[in-house]
């Protein structure tokens, strides 16, 4: 690190892209109850919204800037990037770097909502969704944190919801979220 930030070619190798996040590393997903005092508590404790938290461990040491480095260069996300960037939201490594060293706001169609030293809570453009990271240290490891949230809306019958569609793809998204997290967690976790 120089100054508290990771450079560039640092980041580089940490998270090359010849690694896609499946090696012969193992790493156990877990979802847990969203927990009391992070960004998203208040999401976890409204019915009204949808919110889950995944967990997995990794090597210990690891801050926010490194998980985030390494999470947003992962190949899922790398993918997910690529089609963002047809949609016009595009974002390239020096602005995940940028969002990792806490020098920016947004990258693609994300942009922190709130920031601590040890998580971050990110906003899509529509703020209809967030997502959510963080580090936490633990005996001999790092705990790594996933989340989301989906932000409830005025439904057609005048009730508050997610809406049926973003209901009926919960467990695909649930896959998805661990796929995230299992990418990251491997590249993490020597």
């Amino acid at each position: 690190m120089v100054n508290g930030r990771l450079p560039t070619a640092t980041l580089r190798t940490l998270t090359g892209s010849s690694d896609p996040g499946c090696g012969p590393t193992m790493v156990q997903i877990a979802q847990k109850d969203v927990p009391s005092g992070s960004l998203i508590a208040q999401f976890g404790a409204d019915p009204d919204y949808y919110a889950d938290a995944f967990t997995a461990r990794a090597r210990p040491g690891i801050d926010l800037r490194e998980f985030l480095a390494v999470f947003y260069r992962t190949l899922p996300i790398r993918a997910e990037r690529q089609v963002l960037r047809l949609a016009g939201h595009g974002s390239n490594d020096e602005d995940v770097t940028r969002l990792a060293n806490d020098d920016a706001d947004r990258c693609a169609m994300w942009s922190v909502e709130s920031r601590r030293a040890d998580e971050i809570l990110l906003s899509d453009l529509s703020g209809r969704t967030k997502s959510w990271l963080k580090v936490e240290p633990v005996e001999g490891a790092t705990q790594l944190w996933f989340g989301s949230i989906l932000v409830p809306f005025q439904q057609k019958n005048g009730g508050f919801g997610i809406g049926g569609l973003a209901t009926a793809l919960i467990g695909p998204h649930r896959f998805y979220s661990r796929v995230l997290l299992r990418s990251a967690a491997k590249r993490l976790a020597t």
